[in-house]
């Protein structure tokens, strides 16, 4: 029922993948809510209707939004239960980045350490739980010994999963294991992540594009504010430099700088033109004179630095550098200052 539920509201038109993400999180903030039964039990049902429809891009951003809230809800006695459920079907079938378990890496040693101190029964089997969560996660993401070391000094009086325990836990558990149409995953084609997706194809030579593609897709806030879907041809066309020869090899960050740059010029001109249509519906215009000193003022508000509202390269990639030059003779001093969206980082010889 609630994959046919999911299934109907991510093909219709007017519920926006935003709307579904708002109202998912506000459902896991009445994890905390005393009078609230069995939140945790449609929670998770909500989460493996989304994975089974591969809905997947609002299931990472759920759980990143989410994630840290639902781990502070284990700090409540009558909150406990439903949050680590929530909290262990979140860490278990988010598998394609460790992103999403390193936001709670920091809080973990401090609740381990209270529940030790309280000592109750009730405390001791949610921390046994923990512990196994924890050590799922950890073997899942082994790269990092250094950022999970206090971790495991913390939990290492408490009962261990075996390998084959942990092995079963995530695999029963992915994303890809919860859709009806997804291949399991032992049986999973080489090249698909966790999430199902699998990279951008080759358009002759275009790996620049797609490696500034995706990086730029992992990033929340632009991946929310681009939700228009292209072609990836008609793409390519439409955003490759006019120096760029076809089916040839290009430098990537020189793509991304023409790629944020036209992305910005163009928000700017919608925001003005949007800005100006505004001010011509306005009642009581005297003249067309007026009208144009009035359009002039809109085009110079969006174009001027002082403007208040930044736009979003701006505000995801956008800084400033300020260069200073002092003379050694007569110690006046220079300054300029430039805006930028990326910086070129210059790595010393055998430092790589």
């Amino acid at each position: 029922m609630i994959t046919v539920l999911i299934r109907s509201l991510t093909t219709d038109p007017n519920v926006k993948d935003a709307s579904m993400t708002q109202a998912l999180c506000r459902m896991i903030a009445w994890l905390s809510w005393p009078l609230a039964q069995h939140v945790e039990t449609r929670v998770i049902a909500l989460l493996k209707g989304l994975a089974a429809v591969q809905t997947f891009t609002i299931l990472i951003d759920v759980t990143l939004l989410t994630i840290e809230l639902v781990f502070n809800r284990l700090w409540f006695p009558l909150a406990r239960p439903g949050a680590l459920a929530v909290l262990s079907h979140m860490l278990l079938s988010f598998q394609h980045s460790a992103e999403a378990f390193h936001l709670i890496v920091p809080h973990v040693v401090r609740l381990v350490h209270s529940f030790k101190r309280d000592g109750s029964p009730s405390s001791t089997a949610f921390l046994i739980q923990l512990t196994e969560l924890i050590h799922c996660m950890i073997y899942h993401y082994s790269g990092f010994p250094e950022l999970c070391e206090s971790i495991l000094e913390a939990v290492k009086d408490m009962p261990r999963p075996t390998e084959e325990q942990i092995k079963v836990a995530l695999n029963q558990s992915a994303w890809t294991s919860q859709s009806s149409s997804s291949p399991s995953c032992s049986s999973r084609p080489s090249g698909k992540s966790e999430t199902g997706k699998t990279g951008l194809i080759d358009l002759g030579n275009t790996c620049y594009m797609n490696s500034v593609l995706q990086a730029l897709f992992m990033a929340t806030d632009f991946r929310r504010h681009r939700e228009a879907a292209y072609a990836p041809r008609i793409f390519f066309e439409a955003s490759r430099p006019p120096w760029f020869s076809p089916r040839s090899q290009q430098d990537c960050s020189e793509y991304l700088k023409f790629l944020l740059d036209r992305l910005h010029e163009e928000e700017k001109t919608s925001k003005t033109l949007s800005s100006a249509k505004t001010s011509e519906s306005k009642p009581n215009a005297k003249s067309q004179k007026q009208e144009a000193v009035n359009k002039a003022k809109v085009f110079a508000a969006a174009s001027g630095k002082g403007s208040e509202e930044r736009a979003l390269i701006e505000k995801m990639f956008g800084g400033k550098v300020k260069t200073t030059v002092r003379c050694l003779k007569c110690k006046s001093v220079s300054q300029k200052e430039e805006a930028f969206t990326d910086l070129s980082l210059a790595f010393c010889p055998g430092t790589y």
